[in-house]
C-alpha cells in the first residue's frame, strides 16, 4: 500500500480552507442585506397586525353598542 502524499494532503485542506474563509467573507454582506430586510419585513407585519388588532376592537365595541341599542330597542 503505497502512503499517502502527506504534503499534497496538507495543501488540499489549506486550500478548501482558503475556499472557505473566501465564501464566508463574500457571504456577509449578503447576510446583513438580509438581516435588513427581514427587520424591515418585521416591522412592517408588527404595524400591520397592530391596525388589525385595533380593527377588531373597534367592530367588537360597535358591536356591544349595537347589541345594547337592540336590547333598549326592544324592552
Amino acid at each position: 500500500m503505497k502512503a499517502p502524499n502527506i504534503k499534497k494532503l496538507i495543501q488540499q485542506v489549506q486550500a478548501s480552507i482558503t475556499k472557505s474563509d473566501k465564501m464566508i467573507k463574500e457571504s456577509k454582506p449578503l447576510i446583513e442585506k438580509m438581516n435588513k430586510e427581514t427587520a424591515v419585513a418585521e416591522k412592517e407585519h408588527t404595524q400591520k397586525q397592530q391596525s388589525i388588532d385595533q380593527d377588531i376592537i373597534k367592530i367588537t365595541q360597535d358591536m356591544d353598542k349595537a347589541t345594547v341599542q337592540y336590547v333598549k330597542d326592544t324592552e
